[in-house]
């Protein structure tokens, strides 16, 4: 899977790297000799040094105005979700450089996603496919067969509406999935988008993630409850405060049920954030009712074991799961 990270390899380009291990080590060692917080102006030390390295970096995609922004959105974010948290431990809380460094993508990456959506503009997908020419150069010189099966294929439209955010356990992933829908849920006002999608879903594989994730959600000061079936089904817009709507994978069936519910009747363009986003990559039937809640929307989707469940899939999978 190392292998076929494009988007990954694509963002630390667009920083000015050609090389992405190289890119990726200096922008993690310049961030990791920060202090963590931010300064008197609200800058964050991070974008301190950003700024030096870009200076050195006249290719980057991400121009100061545009990191200025970012960083501003990200602190405002990051404030929010560990305001409670901070007041309860008696103590500021600080992103770490590869939380900041994957919200520094995120930005990016919605930034042109919205703003696609608005203006019918194909500048993402258009950037992706012609960085997917150049990541399958690698690939050159193996032999035509195994190169066929190498090969990213072309990128279409429907790609985008998905990101997956590949964390180790105990690293954070709650906090940067609280911040992601912030992010998201800004550029979604900002650019008016707020009819294009229904409901906001945080998609668990049991009841006791559930339970720990509503928790962590009144942590974070964002409003979210239980699905409930005889609920309102009514559109839920970011401007009136949506709240975030938590069900078990479990309980997504084809047919509605006692506990269960037709995904048909829930609509297709939702926001879902995925827990254990690695459960089904095998392409069950958990697998696809859960990706057919964002068929028109976006999911977020975040695990610890990406590598590893695609791993274990026979070979020909996962290509199919890993493209």
């Amino acid at each position: 899977i190392k292998d076929r990270l494009v988007l990954a390899h694509w963002m630390v380009h667009q920083l000015g790297f050609a090389d992405y291990e190289q890119g990726f080590n200096t922008l993690n060692e310049a961030l990791k000799k920060c202090d963590p917080g931010w300064d008197e102006q609200n800058v964050f030390h991070y974008r301190r040094a950003l700024e030096d390295l870009l200076k050195d970096n006249p290719g980057s995609g991400i121009d100061a105005d545009a990191l200025i922004a970012y960083d501003l959105n990200i602190l405002c974010h990051w404030k929010k979700i560990t305001r409670k948290r901070a007041e309860q431990e008696h103590r500021d809380l600080y992103p770490q450089p590869f939380h900041y460094l994957i919200l520094l993508f995120t930005e990016y990456y919605l930034d042109l996603w919205t703003a696609g959506m608005r203006d019918q503009s194909t500048v993402l997908l258009d950037e992706l496919n012609d960085y997917r020419v150049k990541f399958n150069q690698r690939f050159d010189d193996l032999s035509a067969t195994d190169k066929r099966k190498a090969v990213i294929p072309k990128f279409q439209i429907d790609d985008l509406h998905k990101l997956a955010i590949w964390a180790a356990t105990g690293s954070g992933k709650t906090l940067v999935m609280h911040c992601q829908y912030l992010q998201l849920q800004h550029y979604i006002s900002e650019r008016s988008l707020e009819r294009r999608f229904n409901k906001i879903f945080l998609v668990t594989p049991n009841d006791g993630l559930s339970k720990q994730h509503l928790d962590d959600l009144d942590l974070s000061d964002i409003p979210a409850r239980r699905f409930q079936k005889d609920g309102s089904q009514t559109m839920l817009h970011f401007e009136n405060q949506p709240f975030i709507e938590v069900i078990e994978i479990t309980k997504l069936k084809t047919q509605s049920g006692v506990t269960t519910i037709d995904i048909a009747e829930l609509g297709t363009n939702n926001i879902v954030l995925i827990d254990e986003g690695h459960r089904g990559l095998a392409g069950d039937v958990e697998f696809n009712n859960r990706q057919a809640l964002c068929e028109e929307g976006l999911s977020l989707e975040f695990s610890a074991t990406f590598g590893q469940s695609l791993n274990s899939l026979p070979a020909a999978k996962a290509q199919e799961m890993g493209n």
